[in-house]
């Protein structure tokens, strides 16, 4: 289930398509890419690379971190904190992760839960 409104018709544009990953993107360049139209603000075309990486390879914990990330974006902060408890615990000693999983904790109000993962990482 995506994390955001399709706002777009189902066909998706040239220029949107050029910005999305091919069949055979190794997964790092996929979640760079993914992260980049993060950073543009671009959620839908970041969400669609993570899922990419995600379908080909289910315990991406970076996959998984920035689909977190995703979700909290889109004030979604129980499937973050899913998406980053997953990340967690394939990659426990990620401090990074820890850190978000400990953010989305605090925003959901759980602090006890929000110190103990920030102190680990």
């Amino acid at each position: 289930m995506p994390l955001l409104p399709r706002r777009q018709p189902v066909g998706v544009p040239t220029m949107v398509r050029d910005l999305l990953p091919s069949a055979g993107e190794p997964a790092p360049q996929t979640l760079q890419r993914g992260i980049d139209l993060q950073r543009r603000k671009r959620f839908r075309e970041a969400e669609f690379c993570y899922q990419t990486v995600l379908r080909r390879q289910p315990k991406n914990a970076m996959a998984l971190n920035l689909m977190g990330t995703l979700a909290i974006e889109a004030q979604q902060n129980e499937t973050a904190i899913d998406y980053m408890k997953r990340a967690v615990k394939l990659e426990p000693g990620n401090a990074i992760f820890r850190n978000n999983l400990g953010n989305a904790y605090n925003l959901v109000g759980n602090v006890d839960l929000a110190r103990k993962h920030l102190r680990k990482a």
